[in-house]
């Protein structure tokens, strides 16, 4: 299954307050439905060998953060049969 069908199969409360702005690792990985490795390989090495780019992602004392509406853009602007 790819990653952007897994996101549609999310609760849509967004808006509501009940999911913050930034996600750790393990937010984002749930949130997307993949592994916090696949996260962490992707934002080493994803780029340099032809493999899908890491989402968008931002430092906070030194720990990784995902902003939702980053992974959400970053779901939308992949190819429809790359698969990961």
């Amino acid at each position: 299954m790819t990653i952007a069908k897994r996101i549609v199969n999310q609760p849509s409360n967004l808006g509501d307050g009940s999911i913050p702005l930034l996600l750790s690792e393990k937010e984002a990985a749930l949130f997307l439905g993949v592994s916090i490795s696949f996260l962490r390989k992707s934002r080493c090495e994803g780029a340099l060998k032809g493999q899908t780019s890491a989402p968008p992602f931002v430092r906070v004392r030194g720990r990784c953060y995902y902003r939702l509406a980053d992974l959400i853009t970053w779901v939308a602007d992949l190819a429809p049969q790359q698969v990961i």
